[in-house]
């Protein structure tokens, strides 16, 4: 990993969006429950009210995360749970799985998505903002992170209804076909963020589809110590896994899925 201009007094908020209160439409509808094979079990289209809340605009960078680091925050207990703390000792965990690997080396890295991250190490980090800021920073809820990928009128994908795989850093793949990679985007791996303008969502989030999937606050389901995960990735290699209602989980120690292609992106309520 290149060296990162950082400090351990460097402090870099992440950039947020409000969303305002009001319902917005949540789950699948008929048409492309049926169009995209939805599984059984991923909610039908129902209406949802949330009050406001702030929302990051890209997923964690590289850079922001590196100020955790240099801030000693894996050797730090105050910025992790009890259960965090534990398998980041079981681990030895002193930074994201993949962060030093040859395939991510020579690359401008610091405006990318952190990887490799698991739960834990990305509660760790918002609880280390919430200490250098006095901000009420966490991750999403899962249903939060919905409503900021698709607006209101729930829409299949962050840009509209129709899919179009020039608006998103995924795998390029449909089924048994291999599209041209380079001919929908140039990056084999993570890309910037914000690059992607036309597939940004109606409140001007990016890469709500692709790039790196995002854990959410939640777990999978009442007992389940799944945590969820939204939006696809890099590695994604079909569109309805890209859809704003998709959702996947694993266990919240996991820090990597196919090339380290979990991230994330903050959240605070907006009072």
């Amino acid at each position: 990993m290149p060296v990162l201009n950082v400090s351990p007094d460097d402090i870099l908020e992440p950039p947020m969006v409000l969303i305002p209160a009001g319902p917005f439409i949540a789950g699948s509808g008929e048409k492309e429950r049926a169009l995209y094979r939805v599984p059984y079990d991923e909610p039908k289209a129902y209406s949802v009210n949330l009050p406001a809340y702030w929302i990051g605009r890209y997923e964690v960078t590289i850079l922001e995360f590196a100020c955790f680091i240099e801030d000693g925050g894996y050797n730090r207990p105050e910025f992790w749970s009890e259960e965090g703390w534990y398998f980041r000792w079981r681990y030895d965990w002193q930074h994201p799985r993949r962060w030093n690997d040859k395939e991510y080396r020579g690359m401008r890295m610091e405006d990318r998505p952190v990887f490799g991250v698991s739960w834990y190490e990305a509660e760790a980090y918002c609880n280390w903002l919430v200490i250098k800021t006095g901000k009420p920073y966490r991750l999403p809820a899962s249903l939060e992170w919905e409503k900021a990928a698709r607006g209101t009128d729930g829409r299949i994908f962050p840009w509209g209804d129709e899919w179009d795989p020039r608006k998103c850093n995924w795998y390029g793949q449909l089924g048994n076909i291999s599209l041209n990679k380079d001919a929908i985007d140039p990056y084999a791996f993570t890309s910037p963020v914000g690059i992607f303008e036309a597939g940004k969502s109606p409140w001007g989030c990016y890469d709500m589809a692709g790039n790196v999937m995002e854990w959410c606050q939640d777990a999978c389901g009442k007992n389940d110590s799944y945590r969820v995960l939204r939006g696809g990735s890099f590695m994604t290699n079909e569109p309805r896994q890209l859809r704003c209602a998709w959702r996947g989980g694993t266990y919240p120690e996991i820090g990597h899925v196919h090339w380290a292609n979990l991230g994330f992106r903050v959240a605070m309520d907006a009072d």
